[in-house]
Parts: structure tokens; sequence; C-alpha cells
């Protein structure tokens, strides 16, 4: 067992290296330890928060897309998502998302669970929502850098997706799993 508690940093002096818009902000900040030490460039990152949907029809199957990330270079399968506006409720946000990218509305829609990004340098918030009984009703309606295939998979799809690495991003796996888990799919 631990003798002291754990105790935060203080925050000396935050300096702005590199702002675009509201859309990204690092920063450098210069912080002291708890036992004295001080460190003057620990590097942060502040981004908006975002939502991310586990989507299924009423027979079932999750409602996947693929299309590139150039942030990693490669074509991948991942969950619909989007970034909040200002002042927007995730929850409505995840609704907004989930029609614009696939074309798709579903019956219900509830939270899963709200999780940080990089704890260390910072990040958004990525909120996960479960929303069941999807349908289309229209075609999708996503901006022009966005080449997005709807793909809707069973279960053992999405899981086979996760064993292999074509759904490699960290949310989108974590989001699998807890709604899969949550809904009783998870076999």
């Amino acid at each position: 067992m631990p003798d002291k508690k754990l105790q935060p940093w203080t925050l000396i002096r935050r300096t702005e290296l590199f702002r675009f818009g509201a859309r990204f902000l690092a920063s450098a900040d210069h912080v002291r330890l708890p036992d004295g030490r001080e460190v003057r460039d620990y590097l942060r990152l502040e981004m908006p928060s975002y939502v991310v949907m586990a989507a299924f029809t009423p027979d079932g199957r999750m409602l996947c897309e693929r299309h590139y990330k150039h942030g990693i270079g490669r074509v991948t399968l991942t969950l619909p998502a989007g970034t909040l506006e200002e002042n927007e409720p995730p929850a409505d946000c995840a609704r907004r998302e989930l029609l614009e990218e696939t074309g798709y509305v579903g019956d219900t829609c509830r939270k899963l669970f709200t999780a940080v990004t990089h704890a260390n340098a910072g990040g958004p918030d990525g909120i996960a929502f479960l929303i069941d009984g999807c349908r289309k009703i229209q075609e999708p309606d996503t901006d022009d850098l966005e080449e997005i295939q709807v793909e809707l998979l069973d279960v053992d799809d999405v899981l086979r997706a996760l064993d292999c690495g074509e759904m490699p991003l960290m949310t989108d796996r974590a989001v699998v799993l807890h709604a899969l888990k949550t809904t009783g799919r998870l076999r």
C-alpha cells in the first residue's frame, strides 16, 4: 500500500504552440510535480468531443462504415461517428451523424459511456451511444471529403473484423465490445 496520497500536478503556465480554429490546440504546459520537480514542456492537445455509435437494425446487424482514414493512411472499417457541434447535446449529435453518414435513424438512443481518448496528452472525450431499431430512411448525406460505404454486419462478422485488425480504432473496438455485452449479443 502506498504511504502517501497521490496529488495532481500544479500548472504554472500554459503556452499555446499551435491553434487550428476550434478544432485543434497544441500547447506546452510548465508544471510542478508534487515532489517539487518542474517540467517545462509537457505537451497537451485539445480537440472537440465526439460521439461513436453502435447502431443495430431490428434483425441484429450492426451498421459499420468502410472508408479511408487519412490519419492512419488506409481504408478501414469503423463505426458511425462525428464531432459535437458547439452546445449540441451528445445524443442529438449521435442521431444527426448516424443519419448523415448512413441514411439510418433508430428507435432508441442511449448513452453507453464517456471515455478519455488520451489521458497523458489530453485530447477529446469520446461519448458512446447504443442505437437500436435502425432503419434506412434516406441516402447518406456526407460532406465532400467522406466517401463512405455503409455495411450491415452480423455479430460474428464484426468480431472477426476486430480479431483481424480490420477495425483498428480503439474507441470503435471498445464501443463494439461494450454494446455487445450490454445487449447480450456477445457470445
